[in-house]
């Protein structure tokens, strides 16, 4: 992010799948560039000139559209800061501020996606467990 200007909004997890917040995204987007504006941007840049924030959104199942926000890590924004769903040479452009498009620019993850390496560790790991003797509960 720039001084003073909210770029992206990625989701924490890229791999997780929610259609409710691909539903509600245009929602969360506006309330999120709202809540930046007003509550956080002018305390945030006497800490740094390019930060990442991590936020959670704590009514997620709530559909009032009155969404809180709250600040949960801020840290400088330099080269090896977090992407989320901004892993690329257009998504980098789009974190500097250097795309031509409307920000902020949101990124949710659309599809369900399935990892396989993850999948095979997860697998591999009950195997060895079951060979161990350890309870699973």
């Amino acid at each position: 992010m720039n001084a003073g200007k909210l770029n992206a909004i990625s989701q924490y997890i890229p791999t997780i799948y929610s259609p409710t917040l691909v539903r509600l995204s245009p929602s969360i987007r506006f309330s999120l560039l709202k809540y930046f504006t007003n509550e956080i941007r002018e305390p945030l840049a006497k800490l740094y000139e390019r930060y990442a924030v991590d936020i959670v959104l704590t009514n997620s199942e709530d559909e009032s559209f009155q969404w809180n926000f709250m600040i949960i890590e801020v840290n400088p924004f330099f080269e090896l800061t977090g992407e989320g769903l901004f892993e690329s040479e257009e998504g980098r452009k789009i974190l500097n501020g250097e795309a031509e498009m409307e920000y902020p620019v949101m990124r949710v993850q659309e599809m369900r996606t399935v990892d396989g390496t993850e999948k095979q560790f997860l697998t591999t790991r009950r195997e060895v467990e079951k060979e161990l003797g350890v309870s699973i509960f």
